[in-house]
């Protein structure tokens, strides 16, 4: 068996044009984004080592400076995991603000969330996918259009949150609880009952889902679709706790990097060059961001474990790729 990438790109060279190498292909190039997504946390890690160092040793525009850059190295590392950008956009697309990117997600899914709407208007069956039913699409919307604007104040009118020792508090205990749900998440650790009602949730969605279908005259019998769901009920559950372990992880770091580049991003410059703010005079202790730096800097110690965990589940599930020689 042969997995590394130079080795599987040797292996491709002798194997016939087709479906079952263009796959190969395409996990090949993932496989090379998740190796340098990886290599990125690795200097977040150091670049958040020496912010601590720095602050400790009171040098605290150089610690707020390299706090922004592991902040910034961690969320590229995500943008490449989620496969929104490959590494050779990263400078192109995002530079050192990756809310440009943060933003463009924003606008699409409050596009996503504007087509389901009109679509269960037109389709109002819909309603009957348990997936659907339990959507507050209403109040997703309301709180897309609330961080557009808020990330928006950021990256095009330059608004400084982090000056707003409230909001900074209130952020970092958010961050704290999703954190904490992540870190005692353990897939492997769950019951039965909840792999069951994980699998239930899928069965349910796929019921509903084809019971639409026929009464559409679209899609398989209800006998062909129980004996389906029986024959596939054990794979269900596998998908079912993958996902779980993909929403958690995935989930929680792009809430938590999103979050920190919204306070730390305008300070790709404030702590750099003096301009209308000088960095040796702005960031004193009584500066609200360096009041909570040490905080911050354990939030994302903890976020950049969550990364390391989501990269492992995507090695585990996607991104490794063998070959018989």
């Amino acid at each position: 068996m042969i997995s590394d990438p130079e080795s599987v790109e040797k292996a491709l060279k002798k194997m016939p044009e087709g479906p079952g190498k263009e796959d190969i292909q395409r996990r090949l190039e993932y496989q090379k984004e998740v190796d340098y997504a990886f290599e990125l946390i690795k200097i977040a890690e150091e670049d958040l080592e020496s912010s601590k160092i720095l602050f400790e040793n009171k040098k605290y525009p150089n610690s707020v400076s390299s706090f922004q850059q592991s902040v910034e190295k961690s969320t590229k590392a995500l943008f490449l995991l989620n496969e929104i950008l490959k590494s050779q956009e990263l400078k192109e697309k995002v530079g050192h603000f990756p809310s440009k990117k943060h933003l463009e997600d924003i606008k699409a899914n409050l596009k996503k969330t504007i087509n389901l709407k009109e679509a269960i208007k037109n389709n109002p069956k819909l309603k009957e996918i348990p997936m659907i039913k339990k959507l507050n699409l209403e109040d997703y919307q309301k709180k897309v259009i609330e961080a557009e604007g808020i990330i928006k104040s950021v990256s095009e009118k330059g608004k400084i949150y982090s000056d707003n020792l409230e909001i900074l508090d209130q952020n970092l205990s958010e961050m704290d609880k999703v954190l904490l749900n992540a870190e005692t998440f353990e897939a492997k650790k769950l019951d039965k009952l909840t792999e069951e009602e994980l699998a239930n949730e899928w069965i349910s969605n796929i019921k509903a889902f084809s019971k639409i279908k026929r009464e559409e005259g679209i899609g398989i019998s209800e006998q062909e679709e129980k004996e389906a769901l029986n024959v596939t009920g054990e794979f269900l559950r596998h998908i079912a706790l993958r996902h779980a372990e993909s929403m958690v992880y995935g989930g929680t770091s792009h809430a938590v990097s999103s979050t920190l580049n919204f306070f730390i991003e305008p300070h790709f410059n404030f702590s750099r060059y003096p301009g209308k703010k000088n960095p040796l005079e702005y960031y004193t202790l009584e500066n609200p961001l360096v009041k909570r730096l040490q905080k911050l800097i354990e939030i994302q110690k903890r976020n950049l474990k969550i990364h390391k965990k989501y990269l492992e589940f995507i090695k585990n599930s996607y991104a490794d790729i063998k070959i018989e020689d």
